[in-house]
């Protein structure tokens, strides 16, 4: 499948070894009085193919699918009851044992079953996107495990009826998101606004912002993705945003530097903290060959966050790389 590319409609879709992806580049999409936007995620999408499927490892056979039932069963509880952090585990253990399907080394080690599931959940979301381009519905982005829709008004009903017809057929079901308006770079990084006036944000414009998040991210200059948020959801001058703000963990960027980091010629260790400094001209070097630390040209370690903001915070460069986001999703 390496290389495929299936057209349906005005959208063109790879196949990978995990899922299935949309092409589309920079884009703007924008709900009015005659289209409005939805995202629709299957829940559970890997574990629920397991369970649907009945895949399981030959090292541990039916002992393996009622343990994973369980596993998958006690997350739905922990989520409707928001249990972030039962949620989260939970989630990373079921995820877990898809993964190791393909991983050699493991008890779970099923390559035949790994296929078996991403194939035919591939197939499952080609079908629901053809359903829906033959129903007048576009489909604007797709992501391995849901579809974000552009539905013209009047045809919910007929939206929601295919979706029905879908979920009954795969033994799936989709969560539901509207937006008011999606940003997006390409089809991993984007930012949405939702109905409820809160704000998804993906890939390389996520930020701690969430307890959730903080367990998996690091931070790379948050404060200018605050910023588009409040130019996009606000109106506010992104220079307004930064300006006003007063929080150093805001402003840096953290890095894994394998074999170390320099910087002239104190060592900073492999995990790498810096601000961006004005008049600041040197850059964070790789220890082992002095090769630059990408990004790093301007700027300034700060392996211990101070209790104040320092005074050469570089807060053009802030707003430039604000700015640089904000062109770079269309807005």
């Amino acid at each position: 499948l390496k290389g495929m590319r299936i057209r349906i409609g005005d959208g063109l879709y790879r196949m990978g070894i995990g899922g299935l992806h949309s092409t589309e580049g920079c884009s703007v999409h924008v709900a009015d009085e005659r289209y409005r936007i939805f995202d629709k995620d299957v829940r559970g999408y890997y574990p629920n193919l397991i369970l649907t499927l009945k895949v399981c490892p030959p090292s541990m056979g039916e002992a393996f699918f009622l343990t994973f039932s369980d596993l998958v069963a006690r997350r739905e509880v922990a989520k409707l009851q928001k249990e972030i952090d039962r949620d989260a585990g939970l989630k990373t253990s079921t995820v877990s044992c898809f993964g190791k399907l393909g991983s050699k080394w493991s008890t779970l080690y099923f390559p035949d079953g790994l296929i078996h599931i991403t194939l035919t959940g591939k197939l499952y979301i080609l079908m629901i996107i053809e359903c829906m381009e033959a129903s007048g519905i576009s489909v604007i982005s797709t992501n391995t495990d849901g579809i974000t829709l552009r539905c013209p008004v009047g045809r919910e009903n007929l939206m929601n009826a295919i979706i029905s017809a879908w979920e009954i057929t795969t033994s799936l079901q989709m969560e539901e998101t509207e937006y008011v308006a999606l940003y997006a770079r390409d089809v991993n990084s984007y930012i949405a606004i939702k109905k409820d006036g809160s704000v998804k944000q993906k890939g390389a414009y996520s930020f701690v912002g969430s307890k959730k998040s903080e367990l998996e991210i690091n931070p790379t200059n948050r404060i200018c993705v605050e910023a588009v948020i409040a130019k996009l959801t606000q109106g506010i001058d992104v220079r307004l945003t930064i300006g006003a703000c007063h929080d150093i963990r805001k402003f840096v960027t953290i890095r894994k530097v394998d074999g170390g980091a320099k910087y002239d010629d104190e060592l900073l260790g492999k995990a790498v903290r810096w601000y961006y400094a004005k008049g600041e001209t040197r850059c964070i070097t790789y220890a082992a060959n002095g090769n630059k630390v990408a990004r790093s040209q301007g700027a300034r370690p700060v392996m211990e966050l101070p209790d104040r903001l320092p005074d050469d915070i570089d807060y053009d460069w802030y707003v430039s790389e604000a700015e640089s986001i904000l062109s770079d999703v269309g807005a």
